[in-house]
């Protein structure tokens, strides 16, 4: 069926506005059709009658959600009955048998009967506001049976009846007298909110209709009292945050204020009324920031996701959508007992990851009592006590939740609630493909070459028979879209760096993050090159040194050039320069070209000549370059829709569906990237469209899960499937079942499920050998964030980390968690607690990880570190003290706790002892020595100084006597005294002891040249260089 066929159903839907002008009904019920278009669009067409809306929302509708938005142009915004001929004049076409009018409650649902009874087809009630619960309390008791009865009238009248959340569920279902089972329970999709990490300041946030009629219902108030009486208490009560005291400043932000209208004629305006407000409960003026309702959802978002806590403090809330967003953006919620998201946490036993509160209310003003005023407070204080644990729950509450309540979720139990049958045009996961045409893959199947067993030349595996999910067609080599004429350029460029003939064996690095689109140029160079008779090829992950030589003589009899890729380059230094060693010592130097693939270049990159000597010479030649980032492809809006819409016309034909007409909003950063722009057209045909770029890894995800349970065949469930990915995604491919079973039994896997399970898995995710993660990595990266968020995450990160896995395991899980530590800052918390309970088995992985990949691992390794005990600290210092070098900047942290652990451990055992021998005084002058080094490093000259001073004086002693023995250091230690002094600007100190340590060196090189010549050169020149600062110019030429 294409886009143009017509459609078997409809659905008209009523609002007063599109988006979430007016509240959030109309959220609701724009988020609501977006995604029942997206699901449904083949069978089902979507229509919208709005109040009033403009030319610009009418189109945005129509390209990025296929939703036809009908603008009735009624000023008021209101819209009855009466408005009926109107919506008909305007549906002239429809037929009406088959469509289902759809209303809110009081506010739509009469229109919505009235078109049903007059031109046939059904009409749908959502039930959005209980007036029996609350009316009475904020009004009167005749408003409330008015309310109550045109309620009752309306939804007897409809054919179907549905409600949001339980409480409203309940609630409809007392009202019409029936079980709550009949009424169909619609659950937002959580949104699409980006989680931050809690800054220093503690924020809490309120939003809402927060004006003066809503004050009874919405607790604004209340919240601003229990946040001042919090600061107060704090103010008062020793051993209560500093968060939370008024020196702390915390912050009180309330978006929905009506910023005209104070209830006190004695303020100008509502904000001032509210700032005296929260001084009379502060006894002191708080940060509190008031600002108008705010119709753009990402900048509420955004104010939302920097919050240290919500407050949803309502007396009743019919569902509650403020707490609902706070879940979604993994913010800690205080909220109401009476409203249907805590109705709903309860159903799902999950209310213990949030703060409840018995809100009594007052009739009297400011309608809360004394008692809600403390208990709001003393929620607040325990959330900013522990934080971090609230924070915990509230990403652990976020992941539960995402699992079940996205908005594809509440479109099909829309639909389902309906009766409709929706029939099934979802892409297949075994879909045929369609011969290879000028628009479809263009890397042809390489032949094969002497270099099979070392090189890997990754092919397309999407086929009729594969039985393989469509998220498949992502990967690099299936190459399904053409390669981008962007990009061209760029390839190009590489193309004459390999063909140049300057130098025989020439390395080229190429950099970008995840789903810029290295892979794919990697391999089109590799074909490109084919095409001219070379060999060329991916470099296997498990090339042993061994097989280096095999593999360096084999290309020394090679008749044809040869380009070798490897990926993943920064985990991959040791091979490399074994590969080129041997390569180098060939007597007849063939032509090869190594084109490394990273995300960075990092520290690795520069420490790589270093490394091995044999190959220096080479690597810090021009017959190394780089590192190149992969160009941005997509600069532009109008680029991303053409390329998006190439993705989706090839990923719809090979999956022989139809292909939707739309044009999303392409301009987040991130679209920039290809992938990203694959992951949008690929979600569209599974029937999803993602607000945020950002959300497409997850959704993909999701939907990946939902097919293992079916392509496996066995007896597990979704969750055993997902925890054996995420477990091998992080510890790397596994070749046999037997080599993941000690992670397996570690996380309490069942035993009987691991072998069936991996076997059904092995085709669907095949490496060379074995299972291999979930790919692309952004795709294995989300599962790996949405695993650890779960209930099994402290489980998983205890396996792949602690002493049951290997080096090599413990290796490749912290280069995972290093990349999303990159942006998923919310999952500091949980590995901080993994690398605290194992240092000691991951210290030497943090190192190398912390070398190759830039990101915030060695800041969560410091605060882990601080947390040991002083026993642990000292066996990690003692593990780690030959791996730090003084030069890796990004290990300057840790290396100064590793130091000073050494230090102090020196010292104390030189004091303790009653003879402390000449070795333990060493100890402690060379632990003083490293010590001031690492301040160095960090760029704290003052303490530097002063280790480097206490190093010398305490050397000094026992050189007199025991000048070879203890004079190496005693020089070295002289040496960063000199340079930190001249750091200092003091350069005449420094060339004092710079001479010192000269002469010392001399001493030694004169007793034993072939051990100390080269500590004697380093000391004369700098020796020259301190002259050369103290304006001796003509005797620093000398030495």
């Amino acid at each position: 069926m294409s886009s143009t066929t017509t459609k078997p159903f409809t659905l008209v839907a009523f609002a007063t506005s599109w988006g979430p002008k007016f509240g959030g009904i109309n959220a609701f019920n724009t988020d609501l059709l977006q995604a029942i278009a997206a699901a449904h669009w083949q069978w089902l067409r979507v229509i919208c009658f709005v109040a009033a809306c403009d030319e610009v929302d009418i189109q945005t509708a129509r390209a990025q959600d296929q939703v036809t938005l009908i603008n009735l142009g009624l000023s008021t915004g209101a819209m009855g009955p009466e408005h009926a001929p109107l919506v008909a004049s305007k549906l002239d076409a429809l037929d009406f048998s088959n469509t289902v009018w759809l209303g809110h409650d009081r506010i739509t649902g009469a229109i919505a009967n009235a078109m049903a009874a007059e031109h046939g087809g059904r009409s749908a009630l959502i039930h959005h506001m209980s007036y029996d619960h609350y009316e009475s309390f904020a009004e009167n008791s005749q408003t409330a049976a008015g309310k109550q009865h045109l309620q009752k009238t309306l939804f007897e009248a409809a054919t179907v009846r549905m409600a949001v959340g339980p409480l409203l569920r309940d609630a409809l279902a007392d009202m019409l007298d029936v079980l709550n089972s009949e009424i169909p329970m619609l659950v937002p999709g959580l949104a699409e909110i980006e989680v931050k990490k809690h800054h220093r300041k503690f924020i809490a946030f309120i939003s809402g209709r927060l004006d003066a009629g809503a004050r009874k219902i919405k607790q604004a108030q209340l919240g601003v009292a229990g946040f001042a009486h919090a600061v107060r208490q704090c103010d008062c009560t020793v051993g209560l945050p500093d968060s939370l005291k008024g020196a702390g400043e915390p912050k009180i932000l309330l978006r929905g204020i009506d910023m005209e209208a104070p209830i006190d004629p004695g303020f100008a305006d509502a904000e001032q009324e509210l700032r005296a407000f929260a001084e009379e409960h502060a006894h002191r003026a708080i940060n509190l920031q008031a600002l108008p309702y705010c119709h753009n959802r990402q900048e509420l978002f955004n104010e939302l996701r920097t919050a240290s806590v919500c407050l949803m403090t309502s007396w009743h809330e019919g569902f509650g959508l403020v707490a609902w967003e706070a879940v979604a953006a993994g913010v800690p919620l205080i909220l109401s007992q009476k409203s249907g998201v805590y109705q709903l946490l309860k159903e799902k036993h999950l209310e213990q990851w949030v703060h409840a509160l018995d809100i009594k209310g007052s009739h009297q003003p400011p309608y809360f009592n004394v008692a809600d005023k403390q208990a709001t407070a003393e929620a607040l204080i325990q959330v900013a006590q522990q934080q971090r644990e609230f924070q915990e729950k509230a990403h652990l509450l976020r992941a539960t939740l995402l699992e079940e309540y996205t908005w594809r979720h509440g479109a099909d139990a829309f639909v389902q609630a309906l009766g409709w049958q929706a029939p099934n045009m979802a892409p297949s996961a075994v879909a045929p493909t369609s011969p290879i045409s000028p628009d479809g893959p263009t890397l042809a199947a390489p032949k094969a070459h002497p270099f099979s067993q070392w090189l890997d030349q990754p092919l397309p595996r999407w086929s009729a028979q594969a039985g393989l999910h469509p998220s498949q067609l992502l990967r690099a080599e299936e190459a399904l879209v053409p390669f981008a004429p962007e990009c061209e350029p760029f390839l190009s460029a590489q193309l004459e760096w390999a063909t140049a003939t300057d130098y025989p064996i020439g390395v080229r690095l190429l950099t970008g993050e995840g789903g810029a689109g290295k892979t794919r140029l990697a391999l089109e160079l590799c074909e490109r090159l084919r095409q001219q008779g070379w060999y060329s090829g991916f470099l296997r992950h498990n090339l042993q040194p061994r097989e280096a030589a095999t593999l360096a003589h084999e290309l020394g009899k090679a008749e044809r050039p040869i380009l070798i890729v490897l990926d993943y380059a920064e985990t991959r230094s040791l091979q490399l320069l074994e590969l080129l060693a041997q390569a180098l010592t060939l007597p007849s130097k063939p032509k090869v070209r190594l084109l490394l693939l990273a995300r960075s270049s990092g520290d690795w990159w520069g420490q790589l000549p270093g490394i091995d000597a044999r190959c220096e010479s080479l690597l810090n030649g021009t017959a190394t370059t780089g590192p190149y980032p992969v160009p941005t492809l997509y600069d532009n809006p109008s680029q991303r829709q053409i390329a998006f819409a190439q993705a989706l016309r090839a990923f719809s034909t090979v999956l022989q569906c139809a292909a939707p007409d739309i044009q999303p909003d392409l301009h987040a950063t991130a679209y920039g990237k290809p992938l990203y722009l694959h992951m949008a057209a690929l979600l569209a045909l599974l029937g999803e469209r993602q607000a945020s770029a950002e959300a497409l890894p997850l959704a993909l995800v999701r939907h990946e899960q939902r097919y293992w349970h079916k392509a496996t065949g066995t007896s597990s469930n979704e969750s055993s499937c997902a925890l054996l990915m995420s477990l091998v995604t992080l510890s790397g491919p596994a070749a046999r079942s037997k080599d993941i079973e000690p992670l397996w039994r570690s996380v309490e896997g069942e035993a009987a499920q691991l072998k069936p399970l991996f076997n059904a898995l092995v085709p669907l995710y095949p490496e060379t050998q074995g299972l291999g993660g979930l790919r692309p990595d952004l795709l294995g990266e989300a599962l790996v964030a949405q695993q650890l968020q779960g209930t099994y995450g402290p489980a998983i990160l205890t396996a792949v980390l602690g002493k049951t896995g290997t080096e090599a395991q413990r290796l490749h899980a912290l280069t995972v968690l290093s990349r999303l530590l990159r942006y998923r800052s919310d999952l500091t918390p949980l590995i901080e607690d993994a690398l605290t309970a194992h240092f000691a088995a991951c210290a030497k992985a943090i190192v190398r990880v912390t070398v190759q990949t830039p990101s915030s691992l060695p800041q969560v390794a410091e605060a882990s570190f601080k947390r040991l005990s002083p026993a642990l600290k000292l066996q990690v210092a003692g593990l780690l003290e030959s791996d730090l070098k003084h030069d890796v900047l990004p290990l300057g942290g840790i290396e100064l706790l590793i130091r000073q652990t050494l230090s102090d451990q020196a010292q104390k055992r030189c004091e303790s002892a009653k003879r402390p021998g000449a070795d333990d005084w060493e100890r402690w002058g060379a632990a003083l020595l490293n010590l001031g080094a690492a301040h160095n490093q960090i760029g704290d000259n003052n303490n530097a100084l002063a280790c480097a001073r206490m190093s010398v004086e305490k050397l000094q002693r026992l050189a007199q006597s025991q000048l070879e023995h203890v004079g190496p250091t005693w020089a070295m230690s002289l040496n960063n005294y000199a340079n930190f002094l001249a750091d200092d600007g003091q350069h005449t100190e420094a060339l004092k002891h710079a001479k010192q340590a000269l002469d010392i060196r001399e001493r030694l090189a004169q007793a034993k040249p072939e051990r100390f010549e080269p500590d004697w050169a380093t000391s004369l020149s700098n020796y020259a260089i301190r002259l050369g600062d103290d304006g001796q110019h003509t005797e620093a030429l000398e030495h």
